[in-house]
């Protein structure tokens, strides 16, 4: 799903109907914000939010200093067409990193987090409008599954490419790369801002104290 299709239906965003005063104001649904200048954002700075967020926020700040830096490599491989061994070390060194920082994290997420925030926002209506409801759990738990999907098309490729010699052919599976590549980061970014900007707020707004306090002695199973 891309950017444009984002902004027009977002079950992420606590606004699932617009109503006349938001059109007065300038927002309409036929000119919908962009997904990055939601209506509105977390009203909880980092510093206020509670420790197993912040921790949470801790390892997104970690992650875009590795996403900023695979992006840079991403750009000059899109300029040159081709892939030194100093830009191949970079891109298994980003890897290891999402790999062993981003699932890991995204794990946290899925068995700690997700099923009592999930069930609070049915509760509380902050759902699509549809027969079967979707929530912000449910477009985070999605986009999980597609950053591992780029990543392995990433992985995937840069290997066959070992296994290429003719130039046109070795040229088109480059691009190929880059452009995953690139799709993963503006994914990740998209990720990451929705969760620190609307969904932590949220889940201060609607989990109880009890419920909050609960998420630090969960357990997630091990693989």
């Amino acid at each position: 799903m891309n950017k444009r299709e984002l902004q027009k239906i977002d079950p992420v965003k606590p606004q699932v109907s617009v109503d006349r005063g938001s059109m007065e104001e300038g927002i309409s649904p036929m000119d919908p914000p962009s997904s990055f200048e939601p209506p509105a954002k977390s009203k909880y700075p980092q510093e206020k939010m509670r420790p197993f967020f912040q921790d949470l926020m801790r390892e997104h700040d970690n992650l875009k200093k590795e996403m900023t830096n695979f992006k840079q490599i991403l750009k000059l491989i899109q300029q040159t067409g081709q892939i030194t061994l100093e830009q191949r070390k970079g891109f298994k060194e980003f890897f290891t990193h999402f790999e062993a920082d981003f699932i890991e994290h995204n794990r946290k997420e899925e068995f700690i987090l997700f099923p009592i925030l999930k069930k609070r926002l049915l509760e509380a209506g902050e759902h699509s409008p549809t027969k079967k409801p979707v929530t912000g759990v449910d477009v985070l738990q999605d986009e999980h599954i597609q950053a591992l999907q780029l990543a392995t098309l990433c992985y995937k490729n840069l290997d066959l490419l070992d296994s290429i010699n003719e130039l046109t052919s070795r040229r088109k599976v480059v691009l190929f790369i880059v452009s995953k590549g690139l799709d993963l980061i503006e994914l990740m970014e998209l990720h990451i801002f929705r969760e620190d900007e609307i969904i932590f707020g949220l889940a201060h707004e609607l989990l109880s104290n009890d419920e909050m306090n609960d998420l630090h002695g969960i357990k997630r199973p091990q693989l």
